[in-house]
């Protein structure tokens, strides 16, 4: 006789609860806190809670961040990607995040040092950068940047690309106004394929 066939769809172990974020994007799930995005203030949400992850939706069910689930009570998992767009639209507000404080001494620092549009286009940059690696490699990128760089943006900027083997992201040397930029050219090989029967001949 033939077994009863299995379902057309994998089964989810999940449960669906939803959830309105306070002023800084984070809600409450069983006792624990999540994060979510800085944008998203006083906002309701969908938590998709399994075993091992939690992933919190949009009320248009569009993924907003992934975390894995913690146990216990009273416990907190903040994922500061979605809010470094947020902090870089706002840099007075980089010193009293979160982010901040998990920076170390010598970059906070470094961004103590930088005027408000100096911050904003690092934290842009960072933004950039943690979309396509994540935020603790980029936080290590950042830190040797901090013995490559002059202790200006742009070299800053340049040196965490280069740590991070990012160099479409490395800026452009700015040209002062007045200077003659040289016009495009293009390499042409015909003269080399001109001489390629003369030579076959002169070695027959």
């Amino acid at each position: 006789e033939k077994f009863i066939p299995l379902p057309g769809k994998r089964f989810e172990a999940v449960s669906y609860t939803e959830a309105k974020t306070n002023n800084y994007g984070i809600i409450s799930f069983e006792k624990n806190r999540y994060s979510t995005g800085g944008s998203l203030r006083k906002s309701e949400v969908t938590v998709k809670a399994g075993a091992h992850h939690v992933e919190i939706f949009t009320k248009n069910g569009e993924l907003i961040v992934s975390h894995r689930r913690l146990y216990g009570e009273n416990k907190e998992s903040v994922k500061w990607g979605p809010y470094l767009r947020v902090l870089a639209s706002r840099p007075m507000a980089l010193k009293y995040s979160g982010f901040y404080d998990t920076l170390g001494k010598e970059l906070r620092e470094f961004f103590d040092s930088q005027g408000l549009p100096e911050r904003k286009q690092i934290m842009s940059f960072i933004a950039d950068a943690a979309e396509e690696r994540d935020l603790d490699t980029v936080t290590c990128g950042m830190r040797k940047a901090l013995k490559l760089a002059r202790g200006d943006a742009d070299s800053f900027i340049s040196a965490v690309g280069f740590t991070l083997n990012m160099p479409a992201h490395i800026p452009a040397n700015a040209v002062p106004e007045g200077i003659c930029l040289p016009e495009g050219y293009s390499l042409d090989l015909g003269m080399y394929a001109s001489l390629m029967p003369k030579m076959s001949e002169a070695q027959i």
